[in-house]
């Protein structure tokens, strides 16, 4: 079953990008990311605004009056429809029109630049292939470059629903790993190292935790998801770890997680070398060969290198199964000006704002709670078996 998972807001000149949909948990108790773009974003919003016109050319129109069941898309001419779709957002995303700005005088003031990306479903456009790179090849050549220009960079990621392709996780994995340490270079300074920092749902603030309200509705036999993803990013965790790594789970009562992008920094050089991170005091403490050490964005803010906001999840579904769109935002390091830093701090504090509800798996003692019940032995052999099914499965499908 594939899905379109975009969000993308336009009102006027006003552009929100997002993973989060409009129901009503959102407005309420259920945690996401959300960008403005003001005043037209020099051509972003008209950029957005015909990549939705484009998809809504070639969708069904819903009729209230009819039931779900009357909804029927002509299969005579889907190839023909894939074919025009495939063409046409081949040339948004090639820059077929121009969305430049009309004061080009302005450019030199410009403090980041919008990468906008599309990934559709694996073979959607079979007998007519999107002309463009699709959404995880631009995220994975980000995160290389980054690595090229700064070996020393860090990696702070969010899901919702971590279960990272091997794609994917190969690129994070390199993040923290030391190259030529008895070799000092300009660019790799020794004692001055980068690392990966992964955050995602607890048990207790995933999305399929069942609800206590309408269970029949929400699954009230799911309860056994959750853990499965939790021993997915233990399985993660043990990849990154040996690097600095860390795998973070945020834990707040009532609340659900459904955050997810990339935040990319440079190592400081003014924090003492601690993996581009701040020593600061907080709720998230680390153990104690890392003293009152948290994970936030470092300061100064202009260790931002660039943000990825959107709607994927950076899992099999993203890249194989579903719609999706993210924005790449990557800041231009020649540029201090007090509304750059103010935008930098901004997208900084994203991510350091969630870590005020946020655990180390390492010492989340959630595998402790769980086996202190010997009736839930069995619980816990099914989710680490399902959990590798999942992998399994996955491989086979999507590789």
């Amino acid at each position: 079953l594939q899905c379109l998972y975009g969000s993308i807001y336009i009102i006027d000149d006003e552009l929100i990008l997002s993973g989060a949909n409009l129901s009503e948990e959102y407005f309420t108790d259920r945690l996401d990311r959300y960008i403005s773009f003001v005043d037209g974003a020099n051509g972003l919003v008209d950029f957005y605004s015909d990549l939705v016109n484009i998809l809504m050319r070639y969708s069904a129109e819903y009729d209230p009056s009819t039931s779900n069941s009357d909804l029927k898309i002509d299969q005579d001419n889907s190839k023909q429809s894939n074919d025009l779709l495939s063409k046409e957002l081949s040339n948004l995303f090639n820059g077929v029109n121009s969305y430049d700005d009309e004061n080009q005088e302005n450019c030199k003031e410009i403090f980041a630049y919008a990468v906008p990306t599309f990934q559709p479903p694996k073979n959607f456009f079979q007998h007519n292939p999107v002309s463009f790179p699709k959404d995880i090849d631009v995220v994975r050549n980000l995160l290389f470059t980054a690595l090229e220009l700064n070996p020393n960079s860090s990696i702070y990621m969010s899901s919702a629903y971590l279960n990272l392709t091997p794609s994917l996780m190969a690129a994070i994995e390199k993040f923290g790993k030391r190259i030529n340490d008895d070799s000092p270079s300009s660019t790799h300074e020794r004692g001055v190292s980068g690392a990966a920092f992964l955050l995602t749902a607890s048990p207790s603030t995933h999305g399929f935790k069942p609800k206590k309200k309408n269970d029949a509705v929400n699954g009230s036999g799911r309860s056994w998801i959750p853990f499965i993803y939790y021993k997915l990013a233990q399985d993660m965790y043990s990849k990154i770890r040996l690097n600095g790594g860390k795998m973070l789970l945020y834990d707040r009562d009532g609340h659900t997680f459904h955050a997810k992008g990339i935040w990319l920094a440079s190592a400081s050089s003014v924090s003492g070398g601690n993996c581009g991170i701040d020593k600061l005091k907080g709720p998230c403490s680390s153990d104690s060969n890392v003293t009152e050490s948290d994970w936030r964005i470092c300061e100064p803010a202009q260790n931002l290198i660039a943000t990825v906001v959107g709607s994927s999840n950076f899992g099999s579904r993203s890249e194989k199964l579903d719609i999706e769109s993210n924005c790449i935002i990557v800041m231009n390091p020649s540029i201090d000006s007090d509304e750059a830093l103010i935008v930098k701090k901004a997208i900084a504090n994203e991510w350091n704002g969630m870590l005020d509800y946020c655990i180390d798996l390492e010492r989340s003692g959630i595998h402790l709670k769980k086996r202190q019940n010997a009736s839930k032995n069995i619980g816990d052999f099914m989710a680490d078996f399902m959990a590798d099914f999942m992998q399994s499965l996955a491989k086979k499908i999507f590789w």
